[in-house]
């Protein structure tokens, strides 16, 4: 357990979530089916999953020179409008990627 909560006198928050994520290969493919949005309840001292926002998202770059988009937000809708956004944005910078070049010497 994270040391901040040890002391704490309150309930922490909680809130149903809901997160999306797809990953892109370098040459822009998916590396997998899309996944379903999914909900689940999240505490605030899980910060990959708890958020008061109604969608949020993250692009990050992957050793193995994949593009992931994360997602996530209380409201559904928002999340998957922001999924859509997130895709596009990681298909956009994907060429970015810093691992990239160590990827292509491997191959």
């Amino acid at each position: 357990m994270d040391r901040r909560w040890a002391s704490v006198t309150r309930m922490p928050d909680r809130q149903l979530a809901h997160a999306a994520l797809a990953s892109y290969t370098p040459d822009g493919a998916l590396s997998y089916g899309p996944l379903p949005v999914s909900s689940r309840w999240a505490w605030e001292f899980e910060p990959d999953s708890f958020t008061t926002k109604a969608a949020e998202y993250r692009i990050e770059f992957r050793p193995n020179g994949n593009t992931e988009a994360h997602v996530r937000g209380i409201n559904r809708a928002a999340v998957r409008r922001a999924y859509e956004q997130a895709c596009a944005k990681a298909l956009k910078v994907r060429s970015q990627n810093p691992y990239l070049d160590g990827v292509r010497a491997d191959a």
